[in-house]
């Protein structure tokens, strides 16, 4: 497993905390500039979110580090103009969350912000995703989409797994066959929904528990 850290959080952490100082007095254009808007996480590490397509896995404050240690992982996006406005109200259904090479598979609207932008232009991301599918934690990672264009900042080393492993959007007897095979097989992250680098009844608990029956609304 390749543990990556994202150096672009540094910079975000200082717009971040420049913007919070006190709300700018200029003028915005409304326009999100998708070079200096920016985001951040609080997890000081990689870390995994387990989502279920009904709303009912876990929130980003209670993602797993590597091990299965919780860590918040909570994400904070600040919305800038091209003068590095903030930009208020900005509607929450125009930010999402993907991933790199699609393996979060989010319900409609399931991975929206959780709330518009407030008077500082800031946002985040806590509540529990509605979404299927899984990443892989090699290779894929998380990024922000503003109105159908993805933030230029480098992605976050935020991965995410859940019950519904065929991404279809429903947890049924697919997906059972699928954990089932990781179980007796070859290791497979999409699986390992407490992120302790073995397929057990832990991750079986969280199948049985919230997984089966779910569905996107």
């Amino acid at each position: 497993m390749i543990l990556k850290k994202n150096s672009g959080w540094l910079a975000c952490a200082l717009i971040v905390a420049a913007t919070f100082g006190g709300t700018a007095s200029a003028v915005t254009t409304d326009i999100p500039d998708l070079d200096l808007s920016c985001y951040v996480t609080a997890a000081t590490e990689p870390v995994s979110v387990f989502t279920v397509p009904d709303g009912q896995g876990n929130g980003f404050d209670e993602a797993f580090a590597y091990g299965g240690v919780t860590m918040d992982a909570t994400i904070t996006l600040t919305l800038l103009d091209a003068m590095g406005v903030p930009i208020a109200n900005y509607p929450a259904e125009d930010i999402w969350l993907a991933t790199t090479q699609g393996g979060l598979a989010s319900c409609p609207g399931g991975s929206i912000a959780d709330a518009d932008t407030d008077a500082n232009g800031a946002t985040q991301w806590q509540e529990p995703l509605l979404a299927g599918g899984y990443t892989d934690p090699v290779s894929e990672l998380a990024i922000v989409f503003v109105s159908g264009s993805a933030l230029t900042q480098q992605p976050l080393d935020i991965y995410f797994n859940s019950p519904d492993l065929s991404g279809d959007g429903f947890v049924n007897l697919t997906d059972i066959a699928m954990i089932t095979q990781a179980i007796f097989g070859a290791y497979s992250y999409g699986a390992d929904f407490y992120w302790d680098g073995v397929i057990n009844l832990s991750d079986v608990a969280y199948m049985t528990t919230l997984g089966i029956g779910a569905e996107c609304p």
